[in-house]
């Protein structure tokens, strides 16, 4: 029995975490593509592809953006 309620435990943890979690963008000011204020075609592309997901956009250099993705492989 307490197997089963760890286990209902965990799937719940893991549901309710997931049913929260955001997705980070990294991007850059393109003029018309990726603008600040969160328009443009790029950013509104993304917001139809992920438009169940909730997106968090982070605006910065080209050279910082690549070396933050690097960090997280």
């Amino acid at each position: 029995m307490v197997k089963y309620l760890l286990l209902l435990f965990v799937f719940s943890y893991v549901f309710i975490n997931s049913a929260f979690a955001t997705v980070k963008v990294g991007v850059t000011h393109w003029v018309d593509y990726t603008n600040p204020d969160e328009t443009g075609v790029y950013i509104e592309l993304l917001k139809e592809v992920y438009a169940d997901e909730q997106l968090e956009f982070d605006f910065s250099t080209y050279k910082r953006i690549t070396n933050l993705f690097e960090k997280t492989i």
